[in-house]
């Protein structure tokens, strides 16, 4: 059916139970680093927030016009980045549930099929006394081939729509990205399109190697 979640134990592979989760199709699903939240999202515009232990459901995220496709957590736990066909980025904090930020590259018409969310590898260590500089660091990739880079995400003012990010668009491939994973111990970014391909960039957006097969 539609919109299930299926647990196994992973040490004898048994299945262990199936919860009803959505309404339509689940696109990801996410656990946080802290180990105690579960989201996912889903066909029916929705996030849903879990109880990794007992699997409850205990937020749900409304705010997406379309479909949302991807959505990871923040190194610290505690936001939640979500993206999708709509072609916005959102931001969330856990803390109220509130959305924070909505963001997305102007020249980015097209679906946002995958994220990563680290701590920006270019931010500078903050000097003795100072408070340490907002070092977010937001990767997306998407249908029109190019992934982008957004940083210094900017607040919601509670008087206008969610606050921006700053974009850097990467060189990328002639074909659509579906999925990206950043490989922190080597320093790279690995994507993959819809021709089979997987393409490769440093963490300054520096294009790599390009595996064909």
């Amino acid at each position: 059916s539609l919109g299930q979640m299926h647990l196994w134990q992973t040490v004898n592979w048994t299945h262990e139970r199936t919860l009803a989760a959505h309404e339509d199709s689940i696109f990801d699903l996410e656990v946080s680093r802290d180990g105690k939240r579960l989201a996912s999202c889903s066909a029916d515009k929705l996030v849903y927030l879990w109880d990794a232990e007992t699997f409850e459901k205990t937020t749900t995220l409304e705010g997406h016009t379309g479909y949302v496709l991807t959505l990871r957590f923040s190194p610290e736990s505690d936001r939640l980045a979500t993206a999708g066909d709509d072609e916005a980025i959102k931001v969330w904090r856990l803390e109220d549930q509130k959305q924070i930020h909505s963001f997305t590259d102007r020249l980015a018409t097209r679906a946002v099929n995958d994220l990563i969310w680290d701590v920006d590898p270019a931010a500078k260590a903050p000097k003795e006394g100072e408070e340490p500089a907002p070092a977010d660091w937001i990767v997306a990739v998407t249908e029109d081939g190019k992934p982008r880079a957004y940083t210094e995400l900017v607040v919601h003012d509670g008087t206008q729509r969610s606050g921006g990010a700053k974009a850097r668009a990467w060189e990328g491939s002639d074909a659509a990205l579906t999925s990206i994973v950043q490989l922190r111990n080597r320093g790279i970014v690995i994507a993959g399109t819809v021709d089979g391909e997987v393409h490769t960039w440093d963490l300054k957006g520096t294009p790599g190697a390009v595996i064909l097969e």
